[in-house]
């Protein structure tokens, strides 16, 4: 299901919280308040949260070309957020979309599955 604008800004304030939550844990900073970047261990990283039904999350191709990886916080079966980290070494089956977002309508989004994050990225904890 898409989003409206609604639902978009509630899922912006969603994922710009848990990016807080999840520095907090990670002991680093925000790179600035208008993404969600980070450095962790020398690389740069995005930090994207779902909530339990949300099957990927995305980030523009724009994004691609300046990161090391993700950062991806899953919410859990009642259990908080599983964190885990995906650097972008691997074949990666992405899934190039046009995003709805009118803040990204001239990018393309990269929707990567939260399978394929949970199979080949590495758990780095969890947040209750």
């Amino acid at each position: 299901m898409g989003q409206d604008e609604i639902t978009g800004r509630g899922g912006h304030y969603f994922g710009h919280e848990m990016a807080i939550n999840v520095t907090k844990f990670l002991d680093t900073e925000l790179l600035s308040t208008k993404s969600n970047e980070i450095t962790l261990d020398g690389k740069r990283f995005v930090i994207k949260s779902a909530k339990l039904k949300t099957s990927s999350i995305g980030i523009t191709v724009t994004m691609l070309g300046r990161l090391h990886g993700i950062i991806a916080a899953f919410e859990n079966d009642g259990e908080g957020y599983r964190l885990y980290k995906l650097e972008f070494n691997r074949n990666l089956p992405l899934q190039t979309v046009f995003s709805q977002s009118s803040s990204h309508k001239k990018n393309k989004v990269i929707k990567i599955s939260r399978k394929f994050i949970q199979k080949y990225g590495e758990t780095i904890g969890n947040i209750y």
